[in-house]
């Protein structure tokens, strides 16, 4: 039975332990109102029972994720999600020179650190397809083997 068929058991039928035990499976929180006692705890010898204030007590037991409700209601009042179209408008922006003059700082201004090494060009091949004799150049790292194909014949 899950917590919340067990919370529905008791209010019908009015019995709330019933519903303290379906909250507890629920959240893992033992509450209680006061002066209501839990079962099975009986008054020690002749003294007068003393109410038992709201606590909050952690269960270890753990809970599982198909027992929980975590469905949300939809409302069409709000502006969320609304689809707007974008309207271009005029740059409003104003370049009067005040973040230059901040460059100043060496931390701010561009290093001069010398160009690296680019890669070299790639070395081409000229190979004849053996499919229709079409000569082409490739990379030489893709000639592989005697038989080449070219583009067209390969599909």
């Amino acid at each position: 039975m899950t917590p919340i068929d067990k919370i529905k058991e008791g209010i019908l039928c009015n019995d709330m332990e019933q519903v303290i035990q379906g909250f507890k499976l629920l959240t893992g929180e033992e509450i209680r109102p006061e002066g209501r006692k839990p079962e099975g705890r009986k008054p020690e010898g002749g003294k007068p029972e003393e109410p038992i204030a709201e606590k909050a007590v952690q269960s270890p037991v753990q809970m599982r994720s198909k027992d929980l409700d975590f469905s949300t209601k939809l409302e069409e009042d709000t502006n969320h999600g609304k689809r707007e179209p974008v309207k271009a408008q005029k740059n409003q922006f104003v370049d009067d020179g005040t973040e230059a003059l901040v460059s100043e700082d060496p931390e701010l201004k561009t290093p001069n650190v010398p160009l690296t090494q680019r890669r070299p060009p790639a070395s081409l091949v000229e190979v004849v397809c053996h499919v229709c004799g079409e000569k082409e150049e490739i990379n030489a790292k893709y000639k592989v083997g005697q038989f080449h194909r070219c583009g067209k014949c390969v599909g």
